[in-house]
């Protein structure tokens, strides 16, 4: 299911903000990938196989299902309430603690995910990503795919001071969806 978080009055944002300020300093940390050796080989590699896994999860069952349930009434007002009061009519979309998508295949399908939604839904603004594994292919990849990646290791504390929706598909529920994407292609 879906968890929409709307802010609860001045009073309660105010004393979230002192919270959320407390130890900032301490919690950034500067990043960038620690494996840059790179070749436009291996990313033109890297980014075919982005794109072919885009394909097959595009046309799966699972996403059909998973964008059809997004463009449910339901669903769709939530996201309206929360973009209706804000300054930015298009909410960021982060996605933390990724994994790699140069060695791994389930990650590859969790980033076309999220390409998708972003391609699907005009009101999804920004793409960012971060996971400290991420090599410099990984990066120039994502980047070309649109992504931004983050050059802050932000520790899963970012503030969301404007509509912002976190994409965190490596929880047990994906492993099914998975399974379900590889069965259809």
């Amino acid at each position: 299911g879906w968890t929409i978080v709307l802010p609860r009055g001045k009073r309660r944002c105010k004393k979230l903000a002192k919270i959320g300020s407390l130890g900032v300093k301490e919690g950034i940390v500067s990043w960038s990938p620690t494996y840059t050796e790179s070749s436009e080989d291996m990313q033109s590699k890297l980014q075919n196989k982005m794109v072919g896994c885009m394909k097959r999860v595009e046309s799966s069952l699972f996403c059909q299902n998973f964008l059809e349930h997004m463009q449910t009434q339901q669903v769709m007002d939530c996201f309206r309430k929360v973009l209706e009061g804000a300054e930015q009519k298009k909410m960021q979309m982060v996605v933390y603690g990724i994994g790699s998508i140069e060695s791994h295949d389930t990650p590859r399908l969790q980033l076309s995910i999220a390409l998708l939604i972003k391609r699907e839904f005009s009101w999804i603004g920004d793409l960012q990503v971060f996971d400290p594994i991420l090599s410099g292919t990984e990066c120039r990849v994502l980047k070309a795919l649109g992504y931004s990646v983050l050059s802050v290791n932000e520790q899963g504390r970012r503030r969301a001071t404007s509509p912002t929706l976190f994409f965190m598909s490596y929880c047990e529920n994906f492993d099914i969806a998975e399974d379900e994407i590889t069965q259809d292609t």
